[in-house]
């Protein structure tokens, strides 16, 4: 019976833990442009972090999540991050060019 009550418990706080899931790609894209916008960049990558999480992204936002991502991550001096984004983004867009 204890299990089944954890479970229960588990349950119902799940959902709440990841509320900020359940934020589109597309959403969660928006704000991080507006935080780039207002040099905000630490809350604008978390963003990104959300976005990129995000299921049923579509390949244009998924393009532009991953070229702000890796933008901004080789301007705070993070070359990992950088290069796994723009890697992805050859990866699913080789014809991308910035525009």
């Amino acid at each position: 019976m204890r299990s089944l009550s954890a479970g229960l418990v588990l349950g119902l706080l799940l959902p709440m833990a990841n509320v900020q899931a359940a934020v589109s790609g597309a959403e969660a894209l928006a704000k991080a442009e507006r935080l780039l916008d207002d040099l905000q960049y630490a809350e604008a990558n978390q963003q990104l972090d959300v976005a990129l999480a995000a299921t049923g992204n579509s390949r244009q936002t998924l393009v532009r999540i991953l070229w702000l991502r890796g933008v901004l991550a080789g301007s705070l001096n993070k070359p990992d991050v950088a290069r796994s984004a723009m890697r992805a983004l050859v990866a699913i867009a080789p014809e991308f060019k910035p525009g």
